[in-house]
């Protein structure tokens, strides 16, 4: 699945996601979900800050999550994800950062199994 089919299509789009989104919060992240998906397709942002660890850890979590979109994609509700992170270095690696996510994506109910 290529990274431009999982991305926001725009800029505004963050922030009518961190406006209208049901917020939930799962460990160190914030989950922003809109649920149905504007466009029918489940989408992802991330929203990290240099404060939150280097720039390859930063990555690794992006990356993390994206993975964790594609591998769950045929059982989740389209919906459109935003992460964000407190500006403070995350304590979590990035395997018990992806397990959070999960989690997190279960307690929305956009993940159904």
């Amino acid at each position: 699945m290529p990274l431009d089919s999982i991305r926001l299509p725009s800029p505004k789009n963050y922030t009518e996601l961190t406006r209208k989104g049901r917020r939930f919060k799962c460990g160190e992240m914030d989950l922003r979900v809109m649920v149905p998906a504007p466009d029918g397709k489940p989408r992802m942002a991330v929203r990290l800050k240099s404060k939150n660890g280097s720039a390859p850890f930063r990555n690794r979590v992006r990356r993390q999550l994206r993975e964790l979109l594609r591998a769950t994609r045929d059982s989740m509700t389209p919906a459109w994800i935003l992460w964000s992170f407190p500006s403070a270095r995350m304590k979590r690696s990035t395997k018990e950062l992806r397990e959070d996510a999960k989690s997190c994506l279960t307690l929305s109910g956009i993940l159904t199994s």
